[in-house]
């Protein structure tokens, strides 16, 4: 018996592991779980076996028997695209088992298929670990499988695995572990060596172990599970085999760590940090570059429902009237569905969806409200042209519960991982959530029966909490990108009273985009300075010249009690100089 690590433990501990006595979730000897899994069967794992819906991922034991054909089991999160790895590999007529943690997908399920035949298959349930927004030390994540290396593959010039062989197993783009893991959960299989031998994984430069991780005879194909640490100056795990020259197959299925990378040093808006370009009258800003332009979207004012100016200039600060282009109407006539009387149209953001084909989500109240806030509701229009004109949408996209706040501050994100976009909402109702919502190539949320619902991201009080100013009264603003030298994504958030100086611009960095999160610092990324006040609504970009820029809303000090939106001093400034940057 090898010690290969340890896990942290406790119900609410993030990423902890919770270990329950052995209960058997299939049996297809038994007549009740059916005969055979040759397609792709949900099996519950929530709410059994005391596995609560915070759960994150399950530790299972998978056994296949009675097999007349070679083959393999494969588990995946239910609703996720089916990956090509496997759990279990077998051949006719042994028993074969493994051991392995399966993020849990849709409906608080996962999915299961096998081949080879019609082998009866037995899972049972070993533990469960905690989700939430950050983990701690220990917490172990999983992953949808990913192919780390194929030495079959042809885009392997290596070849077969002959003595040792290092492969980065962190900050991978789309693999889901995080840049600083301390640690890899690796499904590793030895497909037809030549030789009976083994296989061993370790950490990148160190002194190779005694234990084996993966034992094999010649013409085999066999898997196992394994933990192995990461050097954490590079990132790789390395690989030894005997026995020839074996082909190996490794595939992630989950990662541990000690804390999240670093976000970018927290910072004070003063007169440094505003050196950007100013942009005066815009609040909320949100920024489309296509053409050669930037295309800069606010909030309502008093003469527009949603302003739009153009831009090509990130360093020159303007004037009210000294645009390059003159201030146009994104969209001229208001959703039918929204209030008519009041300036309520705010928070848009734009997205280039194919050529001559444009979406822009914004924020409204619906008429005969509670209060004169709520609810609010997340509306869509589309245009030809960046500028617009936008023709809005008869109904809203989503609205919050009567009473409660409302959906409000779209943001819309295309990750380039996983070439997948995203609509994020802040829920102001006793939740103080931001909602991650997939949406397909025309901009529509995906709502199918067989998919996850809306994922949310934990940053609640007790999370943000944490910060200065304490207890903020709302979450919101929320704006994503990725950061491709950590392969992780940064989440960026406004919180307490958007009508003081209080209010304030917090991130946290995610392994994924729908989480988890970690939170980055005890104080705020951005706050209020010795110039400006009341910094929000801070939306990430894409640079003409392929950098990540930011632009955040501000008033000038004194302004508090008029609030900074569609009054005077309204300035919207682009990120630069002591504003934390991306690498």
């Amino acid at each position: 018996m090898d010690v290969v690590g340890w896990f942290a433990s406790g119900i609410g501990t993030v990423g902890g592991f919770n270990g329950v006595a052995p209960t058997r979730l299939l049996d297809t000897r038994s007549a009740g779980d059916g005969s055979c899994v040759t397609s792709p069967r949900l099996l519950a794992v929530v709410n059994v076996a005391g596995v609560p819906v915070t759960a994150s991922s399950v530790a299972l034991n998978v056994t296949v028997t009675n097999s007349d054909l070679p083959g393999y089991v494969i588990l995946w999160p239910a609703g996720a695209s089916r990956p090509n790895s496997s759990t279990v590999n077998f051949v006719a007529g042994e028993v074969r088992a493994n051991a392995t943690v399966s993020k849990i997908g849709a409906l608080g399920a996962i999915s299961i298929l096998s081949s080879g035949g019609c082998p009866h298959v037995i899972i049972d349930l070993v533990g469960w670990f905690d989700g939430g927004a950050s983990f701690g030390v220990g917490g172990v994540a999983a992953v949808t499988p990913y192919r780390a290396l194929d030495t079959r593959s042809a885009s392997n010039t290596e070849g077969c695995l002959r003595g040792y062989r290092a492969v980065t197993m962190a900050g991978v783009p789309g693999s889901g572990v995080p840049f600083d893991a301390t640690a890899v959960l690796l499904n590793i299989t030895a497909v037809s060596p030549n030789a009976s031998g083994y296989i061993t994984a370790f950490p990148d430069l160190a002194t190779p172990p005694t234990a084996s991780n993966l034992n094999f005879r010649a013409g085999q194909v066999v898997a196992n599970g394994v933990w192995v640490k990461v050097n954490s100056d590079n990132q790789r795990v390395t690989l030894f085999a005997t026995g020839g020259c074996p082909h190996v197959v490794l595939d992630i299925v989950g990662f541990a760590v000690s804390s999240m990378q670093p976000a970018p040093a927290p910072a004070t808006v003063g007169t440094q940090a505003v050196s950007g370009a100013k942009w005066p009258d815009v609040s909320d800003p949100a920024v489309m570059t296509d053409g050669g332009k930037y295309y800069v979207f606010g909030s309502n004012t008093n003469v527009r429902n949603i302003p739009v100016r153009t831009v090509t200039d990130l360093t020159r600060t303007y004037t009210s009237t000294g645009w390059e282009q003159a201030t146009s109407e994104a969209m001229p006539t208001r959703p039918a569905w929204a209030r008519q009387d009041e300036k309520t149209l705010w928070a848009p953001t734009a997205a280039k969806l194919a050529p001559n084909f444009y979406v822009m989500y914004f924020a409204a109240n619906r008429p005969n409200a509670p209060q004169p806030w709520n609810p609010q509701c997340i509306g869509r229009a589309f245009a030809s042209l960046p500028q617009g004109p936008y023709t809005p949408e008869t109904a809203p996209i989503t609205c919050g519960i009567e009473g409660t706040g409302g959906a409000l501050d779209p943001e819309y994100f295309h990750d380039p991982v996983s070439n997948t976009s995203y609509l994020l909402a802040a829920f102001s109702d006793t939740s103080f959530s931001i909602h991650v919502m997939p949406v397909d190539t025309w901009g529509s949320p995906i709502q199918q029966s067989d998919a996850a619902p809306p994922r949310v991201i934990e940053l609640r009080r007790a999370l943000v909490g944490k910060q200065t100013p304490p207890e903020p009264g709302f979450i919101e603003n929320p704006s994503m990108v990725y950061d491709a030298a950590t392969g992780t994504y940064l989440l960026s958030y406004s919180y307490g009273d958007w009508n003081t100086a209080n209010y304030s611009t917090g991130v946290v960095r995610c392994s994924s985009p729908v989480g988890p999160c970690s939170l980055q610092s005890t104080t705020p990324w951005l706050a209020s300075g010795n110039s400006r006040t009341g910094t929000g609504g801070l939306s990430f970009f894409a640079g003409l010249d392929g950098s990540t820029r930011a632009v955040y809303a501000s008033w000038p000090q004194g302004h508090e009690a008029q609030g900074g939106y569609w009054r005077a001093g309204s300035l919207a400034v682009v990120a630069t100089g002591a504003v934390p940057t991306l690498r």
